[in-house]
């Protein structure tokens, strides 16, 4: 199903053969200097014979939000209750800049993928089915979450190597693992120039309102044990804050939205089936 040689060096989309020919690329988020974590990252990849390219992780660590002229502090306030942290933003660009690889490519799909996740040793030909399935099921579909199972509001489509895909109507939180296709990641890319929060709470929205959201369960990709280096978070760069009325109200409302589009994205797949 999969003939593909392991290498940590830069290298061009690479071909998946299964029901449908399909050019695929594997990148894999890794911060200058992070080298024990290449090498892990490198071996459980290559024990799954997928070859992937060392993409730079964008490192904003230390630095304020607000030296970056794409990212709205209001707007932050609005949906999170607070500022984001300046490894927030550096998340967030590690992806958006994955998603713009992506597009700059010839490549249909992208395995997005941080240093602090292992993939088990089929996990190339896990993927490559992965896709045949989606493009069956949901021509449209935009991005699968591979490190997290949707726990709520979902609808199992099937399964694949023995793992069970489900629609995610309520996006899971995580982007540990990410598979892409170039729709969802033109739809993401287009955020560039409005960052206001959490790369992993802006999926959760973005996907669970655009309704091509899909998951993994149990989950493809599992935790290294490493904690993340890209996003630090900020309960341990700053003080956190008293949680008044208006935290909790702006928690109420952004989840109330989430699972106003999740039910409503739930019917409608269904009816689509």
């Amino acid at each position: 199903l999969l003939t593909i040689s392991a290498s940590a060096e830069t290298l061009g989309p690479h071909l998946f053969q299964g029901m449908t020919m399909a050019k695929f690329i594997t990148l894999l988020i890794n911060l200058d200097g992070s080298d024990d974590r290449l090498v892990a990252a490198k071996a459980a990849l290559d024990a799954a014979g997928i070859d992937f390219e060392r993409f730079p992780a964008f490192d904003a660590r230390g630095k304020a939000p607000t030296d970056f002229p794409f990212y709205d502090n209001r707007a932050a306030i609005g949906f999170f209750s607070r500022p984001m942290t300046g490894g927030e933003i550096g998340c967030y660009m590690s992806h958006l800049q994955c998603a713009q690889r992506l597009l700059n490519s010839d490549a249909d799909y992208a395995l997005v993928l941080e240093d602090d996740r292992t993939m088990p040793s089929n996990g190339g030909a896990v993927v490559a089915d992965l896709i045949d399935h989606l493009n069956a099921v949901d021509p449209d579909w935009e991005i699968v979450n591979l490190g997290r199972p949707a726990h709520k509001i979902a609808t199992d489509t099937g399964t694949v190597h023995g793992l069970t895909v489900q629609a995610a109507h309520y996006f899971p939180v995580t982007t540990t693992g990410l598979l892409w296709s170039r729709k969802g990641a033109a739809a993401f890319a287009a955020t560039e120039g409005h960052i206001y929060g959490p790369v992993d709470h802006f999926f959760r929205r973005f996907f669970t309102k655009r309704g091509h959201g899909f998951a993994l369960s149990p989950a493809l990709t599992l935790p290294s044990g490493a904690q993340s280096e890209i996003d630090v978070p900020a309960a341990q760069t700053r003080d956190r804050p008293v949680r008044g009325l208006r935290y909790h109200w702006i928690e109420f409302r952004r989840q109330a939205q989430n699972y106003f589009h999740a039910y409503k994205n739930r019917v409608a797949f269904k009816k689509n089936q």
